[in-house]
């Protein structure tokens, strides 16, 4: 016979470790919008000790992470050097390469991530 108190004990460690992987797996959940064809993620950007959060275009087929101009603008950034980049339409853009210290995407933290950053939507040669 199982005393009353070991009993409750018992299912009170149970219930905890069913909480513990909950909060486990959640924190390894991103909230998503899909809009259209579309999968929007939250993503943070810190640098300078500054951060900014905005929603991104999750582009599987990307070699590169780019964001506006204005949402760059909100902080302090170093800009490396201007350059050139080829979207999905076959047009090429300007591009200005520069480096975030923290980008958090997802359950990951990139360090130093070079980034594009770009003037606009629709912005072309």
């Amino acid at each position: 016979m199982i005393w009353p108190n070991m009993r409750k004990s018992a299912i009170f460690k149970l219930k905890n470790k069913k909480l513990e992987q909950q909060k486990k797996e959640t924190a390894l959940k991103t909230p998503v919008q899909i809009y259209e064809n579309q999968i929007i993620v939250p993503v943070s950007f810190q640098s300078k000790g500054n951060q900014v959060e905005a929603k991104m275009l999750l582009d599987t087929g990307a070699s590169m992470t780019s964001i506006y101009k204005s949402i760059a603008d909100i902080f302090v950034i170093d800009r490396a050097k201007k350059n050139y980049a080829q979207v999905a339409g076959g047009s090429i853009i300007r591009t200005t390469t520069v480096i975030v210290d923290k980008t958090y995407q997802f359950c990951l933290v990139w360090m130093k991530r070079q980034t594009e950053m770009i003037k606009s939507p629709g912005h072309c040669l």
